[in-house]
């Protein structure tokens, strides 16, 4: 079963929360769009709406990925060449969609797989090993 035909293949929920607001507060418009896609496939909406969101989804993913690098430089974060390297493949798989090879079915289809199962899995790995690295970082900053 494809994520886009699970009721509950993706939408905020308090396990997703990192402590840190403006990254959150991100993710949880990040999920919301990628859902609002996800749903309109699940529901079968005309394919312009569908895709609309799609495009919608995948716009914010690039924005929220140049804000959550920038955050990164700013703190400091030792990982941040390996995080980004994530970043730039999940950028790369959106990417290569752009050719024209490829039917909008099927690109539709590839995303409602794809964009829910990568963000729930990047935000509860890597971007949470960020959030603990920067909120110890911050605590260690308050105990000085």
């Amino acid at each position: 079963m494809s994520p886009a035909q699970d009721d509950n293949f993706i939408g905020w929920t308090r396990d997703l929360e990192l402590g840190l607001p403006n990254i959150d507060d991100e993710h949880r418009l990040w999920i919301g769009l990628v859902a609002d896609f996800c749903n309109a496939v699940k529901n079968d909406r005309a394919q312009e709406v569908i895709y609309a969101a799609l495009v919608e989804a995948l716009r914010y993913t690039e924005t929220h990925l140049r804000h959550e690098e920038e955050f990164m430089e700013e703190h400091g974060y030792p990982y941040l060449d390996d995080h980004k390297i994530q970043h730039d493949l999940a950028k790369e798989e959106m990417h290569k969609f752009t050719t024209g090879y490829y039917s909008e079915e099927y690109i539709i289809k590839y995303f409602s797989d794809f964009l829910p199962n990568w963000l729930q899995f990047h935000i509860n790995t890597s971007d949470r090993k960020m959030a603990e690295w920067v909120l110890a970082q911050a605590k260690q900053g308050e105990s000085k």
